[in-house]
């Protein structure tokens, strides 16, 4: 059975309130947020992560998100730890679409990495996961990708470059969820409170 993708539709509400307050963040850059904190494996409800989620992208004059906002929110941490958890692992990753022009694309790319990361800081993984090669290589290539200059010139070569991006930072971010989780097993936690 196919994993449903979430589409930027379905987040209209989170996006449009983002836009309104002029915040920082984006919805790929979300999505990365919620991906890093799921791979980290950590014992918490949803409710904990939602509300770290939703100070990390507050402006500081406002509480809460509106409830819209805030069910979206939760419908895609929830899709992101359905597509990790997946036993086919199919993981999509929210980017715009292919008939965007390739800078947009790369600079969501960015963002989703720069979320990504930011994630795996909040969720606090288990020391002994940075020491394992696999895993740190993974994390420095997504902090290198998260650097990268968007004003690339499109063309077939571009193009085949995006593609080629994406479908590694899904591979990476399955490879560092797949390594938290066996090691939070290993050493007879839980991997996960997200049901």
């Amino acid at each position: 059975m196919a994993v449903k993708q979430l589409a930027f539709e379905e987040l209209n509400a989170l996006s449009e309130f983002l836009d309104t307050h002029q915040s920082p963040y984006v919805l790929s850059e979300i999505q990365g947020l919620c991906l890093g904190i799921i791979c980290t494996g950590r014992e918490k409800d949803l409710a904990y992560w939602l509300a770290q989620i939703e100070k990390t992208i507050l402006a500081e004059e406002l509480s809460h998100l509106p409830e819209a906002c805030t069910q979206q929110l939760e419908k895609l941490l929830k899709c992101c730890f359905q597509d990790l958890t997946h036993p086919l692992c199919q993981l999509g990753l929210l980017l715009p679409d292919d008939e965007e022009p390739i800078e947009i694309r790369l600079q969501a790319v960015a963002d989703w990495c720069k979320g990504f990361i930011y994630g795996l800081g909040l969720g606090s993984p288990e020391p002994a996961i940075w020491s394992q090669p696999n895993v740190r290589e993974a994390l420095e290539d997504i902090a290198q990708i998260q650097k990268l200059d968007p004003h690339a010139e499109e063309n077939n070569e571009s193009e085949k470059n995006y593609i080629e991006l994406v479908e590694y930072l899904k591979i990476a971010t399955i490879l560092i969820f797949e390594e938290c989780s066996e090691t939070l097993i290993l050493q007879g936690q839980s991997n996960h409170g997200l049901h």
